[in-house]
């Protein structure tokens, strides 16, 4: 699964709205509340494709350098575990082709 960029709800009205609500009801956490949330579900319901059964095995690319830095600390923690972060087309095909390679063997 490819994933470009975070998912971050659109910037529209509703949208603003619901960030002006969540920072009047949960003060400076209001923003993540409307904005941070709903792209980590997005981003677990686009990755939870890659995996339908026990059996399936595969890799989820996060094309956005945010997912490295800050953002990593909002992810699942197994997920965090087998974090590699490259910008590196090459070291990405290689980290996959190892990956791939070292689930065929077990």
């Amino acid at each position: 699964v490819i994933i470009v960029g975070l998912p971050y709800p659109k910037k529209t009205g509703l949208q603003e709205a619901l960030t002006a609500y969540f920072r009047e009801k949960f003060g400076r956490r209001g923003w993540h509340y409307a904005n941070r949330v709903p792209c980590l579900v997005a981003l677990a319901q686009s990755a939870g494709r890659l995996q339908r059964s026990e059996r399936d095995r595969g890799v989820i690319v996060i094309m956005d350098r945010r997912a490295a830095g800050y953002f990593r600390r909002y992810l699942p923690k197994d997920w965090r575990a087998d974090m590699k972060a490259t910008a590196n087309l090459e070291a990405l095909v290689r980290a996959i082709r190892e990956f791939m390679a070292a689930d065929r063997a077990s």
